[in-house]
């Protein structure tokens, strides 16, 4: 009788340890995800101007004028010669080391396939990049592409960025339905499009816009994707609708900021709770 009772008080002592123990590795796994995520800091550097940035500068042709009329020329417009310094001067203050975080502490660089971004990059943090020798992934993201405003918001295919810009994988995050146009198009063209932009009184564009219900969904793919990375520095080189989007602030051309991923505006509001994945 005493050997039965003995039995059965450790089978349940093992059973409760079996439960501490389960409860306290979940609670590990837990707080270890959310140290991960808190630990996360997302470096945002927006694009140098562009020639379409100058256009919409100019008198008559702003977003919005009654006179507004979308150009061909400037599909996927690159850097100005003002972007090209800014840019520059963005290379001269990270080489003096007013960068947010330290070179050598960056695990990973995303940036829209768009021209302008690449080109920004390109200018302005790569070649101290590689004078230090350093050589984390430049991945090219089309989730982090600029809303599609006007066709200069629309980019070239990763067969002819390759050619531009060799050092950027243009491979992992494209497949074959991406690879030739990862930009926004209405699935129908103009037939059944609702325009959203400032229009009515005269205003021409070329191609259709993202709408609303598209552009913050794709945005939301785009925190869940930076959330999901394992890698604790991220630099993001993207635009000013996204940068709103992420972080609800305007940013300016080449200005960067540093900013905690558990901490970004889109990561909060979120219906999908971005911060667990």
């Amino acid at each position: 009788m005493k050997r039965e009772f003995f039995t059965a008080v450790m089978v349940a002592f093992v059973q409760l340890f079996q439960q501490c123990f389960s409860a306290l590795a979940s609670s590990s796994t837990s707080s270890s995800e959310s140290n991960s995520a808190s630990d996360k800091r997302i470096v945002f550097i927006r694009h140098g101007c562009t020639f379409a940035n100058e256009y919409l500068a100019q008198p008559g042709t702003g977003w919005g004028d009654p006179t507004f009329q979308d150009v061909p020329d400037l599909r996927d417009s690159p850097l100005s010669p003002l972007g090209v310094r800014q840019a520059t001067q963005l290379r001269q203050k990270v080489k003096d080391g007013n960068f947010p975080v330290a070179l050598e502490n960056i695990d990973l660089v995303v940036v829209s396939p768009l021209s302008r971004t690449l080109q920004t990059f390109e200018l302005g943090v790569w070649p101290e990049m590689e004078k230090r020798k350093l050589n984390p992934p430049v991945v090219a993201l089309p989730y982090a592409r600029e809303r599609l405003y006007m066709i200069s918001d629309m980019g070239l295919t990763t067969d002819e960025l390759k050619v531009k810009f060799p050092w950027v994988d243009f491979d992992s995050q494209f497949d074959k339905s991406t690879s030739k146009e990862w930009w926004y198009t209405s699935e129908n063209g103009w037939e059944d499009y609702d325009e959203w932009r400032p229009h009515g009184n005269g205003q021409k564009y070329l191609v259709p816009g993202e709408p609303d219900n598209e552009f913050e969904a794709r945005m939301f793919d785009l925190v869940k994707w930076l959330g999901a990375r394992p890698e604790k520095n991220i630099i993001l080189v993207c635009h000013w609708g996204v940068l709103e989007f992420l972080t609800g602030d305007d940013f300016d051309n080449c200005e960067v900021r540093a900013i905690n991923y558990e901490k970004l505006e889109s990561v909060k509001k979120n219906p999908l709770n971005a911060s667990s994945v």
